[in-house]
C-alpha cells in the first residue's frame, strides 16, 4: 500500500508521497541488483525516482493539469518498514481550490498491480484538519481512473462509501480470507451419507445454507474489529496471524474427517473474530472522530459482507455442476482441501516462529 498526503490552505495545496524501501527494491536497481536500498542509495538517485511518481500521479483542477515539482526527501523508520518521503509542490495551483482531480497509477503498477493506493488530507487550515495520518478520502484500485478528492471536510455519506469500497478490496486482497473462504467452499456442495461424500440434490437449500453461515463468521469479524478499533482489546500480531493459519487447517481438515465439524454458525463466528483481530492494520484508517470511526467501522463491516457473499454467489453454481462429476470427491475436495492445508501449515510455523522460538529456546536449554 503506497500513500499520497495533501497539506491544504486557501493559498496552496502541497502534498508527500510515502513508499517503503522494499517497494523501491522491486521498481529500480540499486548497484545492479534488485535489493533493499540504503537511504544513501535513495537519496543518490531521489530525482529520478520523482519523476516515476510524477508521470504517474495525474493533478487536475477545472481541466487542467498540474504537474508536480520535487521539493524534499526524508525517512520515517517504523515497525514495518522503512519509508522513503517524497515531498513536492504544485505550482501554479494558487488560491487552492474547493476539490481536484487526480488518478493515482499505482507508481508501480507495471510491479505489481495489487497494491492500493490511497490519498489523504493531512492538513487543512480551511477544516482544522492537523496531523491526519488515518482517514483516508480516496482509494485507488485497478481501473479507478480519475476519482474527485474534495478540499473540504468529507460528508459522513462519502466516508461510508469509501469503507464500503475499501472492505471489498481487503476481502480481494487478503489470501488468507480466500483461501478460508476456498476451504469452506470446496465441501459446500456435498453431504456426507454413509461416511461418505455425496453430491446435495437441492441447488437452492445447499445455496441457502452456505449463504446463513457466512453473517456468522463477518459478525465475529465486525466485533473483533470494533474491539481492536475501540481499544478495548487487541492480541499481539504474531499470536493473531498463527490463529488465522490453523482456522484455515481446521476448515480444510473437515473436508477430510467427517466427523470434525466446522461448519456450524458458532464455528464460523469464532473463525471470524480470529480473522477480525488480524485486520490490526486498517485501524488506523478509521480515524479519531467518533461519529466518522463508527461510519466507517459500519462501511467497512458490508464491504467485508458483500465481497464474501459476493464470491460465495458466483462460485457456488460452479462448484455445484462440478460436484456432480464422480471425481469431485477424490480429486478436487479431497486433493484440494490437502493442498489448503499444506499452505496453511506452512504460514502457521513461519507466523508461530516468533512466539514458538522463544519456547524452543528454553526447551533446549533445559536439555543442553
Amino acid at each position: 500500500e503506497r500513500y499520497v498526503y495533501f497539506q491544504v490552505t486557501d493559498y496552496s495545496l502541497t502534498g508527500r508521497i510515502e513508499v517503503t524501501s522494499k517497494d523501491l527494491a522491486q521498481a529500480f536497481t540499486f548497484d545492479g541488483e534488485r535489493r533493499l536500498p540504503t537511504n544513501d542509495q535513495i537519496e543518490a538517485r531521489a530525482d529520478e525516482i520523482f519523476d516515476h511518481f510524477s508521470e504517474r500521479l495525474l493533478i487536475l483542477a477545472e481541466g487542467q493539469r498540474y504537474p508536480i515539482t520535487f521539493t524534499g526527501l526524508g525517512f520515517l523508520d517504523t515497525d514495518i518498514a522503512t519509508f522513503a518521503l517524497f515531498s513536492f509542490d504544485i505550482p501554479g495551483l494558487t488560491p487552492a481550490p474547493d476539490a481536484i482531480e487526480m488518478s493515482y497509477e499505482f507508481l508501480f503498477n507495471d510491479v505489481d498491480p495489487g497494491h492500493l493506493g490511497f490519498a489523504l488530507i493531512e492538513s487543512n487550515t480551511r477544516t482544522g484538519v492537523r496531523k491526519n495520518e488515518s482517514h483516508i478520502s480516496l482509494t485507488f484500485g485497478p481501473g479507478a481512473g480519475v476519482q474527485t478528492l474534495g478540499l473540504t471536510a468529507d460528508p459522513p455519506g462519502k466516508v461510508f462509501v469509501d469503507f464500503v469500497v475499501h472492505g471489498i478490496w481487503h476481502i480481494w486482497h487478503g489470501i488468507d480470507h480466500l483461501m478460508f473462504l476456498a476451504a469452506l467452499l470446496l465441501a459446500a456442495t456435498m453431504t456426507r451419507q454413509d461416511g461418505r461424500w455425496a453430491p446435495t440434490e437441492n441447488l437452492g437449500r445447499s445455496m441457502g445454507v452456505m449463504v446463513g453461515l457466512v453473517p456468522a463468521f463477518t459478525l465475529g469479524h465486525a466485533i473483533a474489529v470494533s474491539l481492536s478499533a475501540l481499544g478495548v482489546i487487541r492480541f499481539p500480531s504474531t499470536w493473531v496471524e498463527g490463529a488465522i493459519a490453523l482456522s484455515i487447517i481446521l476448515v480444510a481438515l473437515a473436508n477430510l474427517m467427517p466427523g470434525l465439524q466446522t461448519r456450524t454458525g458458532l464455528a464460523l463466528f469464532v473463525f471470524g473474530v480470529f480473522h477480525g483481530f488480524g485486520f490490526v492494520s486498517v485501524l488506523p484508517l478509521f480515524g479519531s472522530d467518533p461519529m466518522l470511526k463508527a461510519v466507517g467501522m459500519i462501511g467497512f463491516n458490508i464491504g467485508i459482507e458483500l465481497a464474501q457473499l459476493d464470491i460465495v454467489l458466483v462460485a457456488f453454481p460452479v462448484l455445484y455442476v462440478i460436484s456432480r462429476w464422480r471425481i469431485y470427491p477424490a480429486l478436487a475436495l479431497r486433493l484440494g482441501s490437502v493442498g489448503v492445508i499444506a499452505i496453511a501449515a506452512v504460514w502457521f510455523a513461519e507466523r508461530s516462529y516468533n512466539v514458538l522460538g522463544p519456547v524452543r529456546q528454553t526447551l533446549a536449554g533445559l536439555v543442553g
